[in-house]
């Protein structure tokens, strides 16, 4: 049982006060209303919604003589609102040598859309070319986001397919490689941003005058995903020098657009598209292609030590100016990122830590101004580790069962 509701904000966090702007360079214009950048709930955003699910799965998995293993799943699924689904999925694993065993599966998906995703809408300030201007995000249903030539939301459905290999060398030794692919076609996505005065005539001759442009979710888009995941773990026993395990890992992901879907009758002529250039580089570039993780944990007598290490690749955002058909992307560097910490186990099951995240206070790269809203933003939002530097902390845990 899902519910999902949104209470008008607080009046002054979205009427219009009628004061004129104070100062330079647009002085006596007319003010964004509202709370500046995020203005609060307006009545019209007010939503309350419900749906039911129902679903049965059978799992099983068993022995076909010593060396294979073999699973078969299936899932059937009611949605309220959705219909109905039926997912599988079948896993082999084959050790054809002890120690030594290959691995693949084969299966599908189904998932709804959410009820945010349906039934979400609010208003905040957008910027372009450092000019401040509302922008509402519209439910898919509403007429507002009809008159842009958005429909009804459809379910998302998958293929996933993995093969790999597990490997056990020698004692304390691990060692996996998994390939994958993942197709999802109808995927929910978030429109470009429509603005403009073609949007604002559009939206006004449909009865919304005050809605100075909108996106919307839409089955917009279909995806490809290819990976590679390597983990290889080790361990060390020193006897009364305690006991050090190793990890290392990295991961390899590429997602491309495959397929999307055609501009709205609409919008036709409004050199707009549904689905454009600056979205299509969030979902492809958007996250770091490459991942790699080393951690080191030792443990001698009552203190533990921890290190992380990991690199976050390349990702990259995008920028279009409506006005002018500029399109700009800005590529962030990857860097290292260092987490430590040193522990203290007392009597009782009490651990006194002493640690950082992001030891070396390292920082993305700084953004264009194109990406700063006249110089609001110093940093990326799309950086995989965030933009607020080192963070270090004392931590005193307990543990009764210790």
């Amino acid at each position: 049982f899902d519910r999902y509701k949104i209470w008008p904000g607080d009046r002054e966090s979205w009427v219009n006060g009628g004061v004129r702007i104070q100062t330079w360079p647009t002085a006596g214009g007319i003010a964004l209303a509202g709370s500046q950048g995020f203005p609060g709930f307006q009545p019209g955003d007010a939503a309350d919604e419900i749906r039911n699910n129902e679903a049965a799965y059978l799992d099983l998995e068993g022995k076909l003589g010593n060396p294979v293993t073999l699973g078969l799943a299936g899932r059937a699924e009611r949605y309220s609102d959705f219909g109905s689904a039926i997912t599988g999925k079948a896993a082999a694993r084959f050790e054809f040598v002890p120690g030594f065993a290959l691995r693949g599966a084969i299966g599908n998906g189904f998932r709804a859309p959410s009820l945010q995703q349906q039934f979400f809408s609010s208003t905040a300030t957008n910027f372009i070319g450092g000019v401040p201007f509302e922008i509402k995000t519209l439910t898919p249903t509403s007429p507002a986001a009809k008159a842009l030539g958005a429909s009804d939301l459809r379910a998302e459905k998958s293929t996933n397919i993995s093969l790999g290999m597990t490997a056990e060398p020698m004692r304390n030794l691990s060692v996996t490689v998994d390939g994958y692919w993942i197709d999802i076609s109808d995927r929910i996505v978030f429109s470009e941003n429509f603005t403009g005065a073609p949007i604002r005539a559009i939206l006004s001759s449909a009865g919304f005058p005050s809605v100075g442009g909108g996106r919307f979710f839409t089955n917009a888009i279909d995806t490809k995903t290819r990976g590679l995941d390597v983990v290889t773990r080790y361990g060390f026993e020193f006897g009364r020098a305690g006991t050090l395990r190793l990890t290392g890992s990295a991961n390899w992901t590429k997602t491309e657009a495959t397929r999307t879907s055609a501009t709205p009758p609409q919008l036709s002529g409004l050199d707009e598209v549904l689905f454009g250039r600056v979205e299509r580089t969030r979902i492809e570039r958007g996250q770091p292609r490459r991942t790699i993780h080393l951690n080191g944990d030792w443990s001698i007598g009552n203190w533990v030590i921890a290190a992380h290490e990991a690199y976050f690749g390349d990702v990259t955002a995008a920028s279009l100016n409506t006005t002018t058909g500029v399109y700009v992307e800005q590529k962030y560097t990857g860097k290292w990122i260092t987490d430590a910490s040193l522990g203290y186990k007392f009597l009782n099951g009490f651990q006194l830590t002493v640690g950082a995240n992001n030891l070396t206070d390292v920082y993305p790269d700084q953004v264009l101004p194109v990406f700063s809203n006249r110089g609001v933003l110093h940093y990326p939002l799309v950086s995989p580790w965030g933009f607020n530097g080192g963070y270090y902390y004392t931590k005193l845990s307990w543990n009764p069962g210790r």
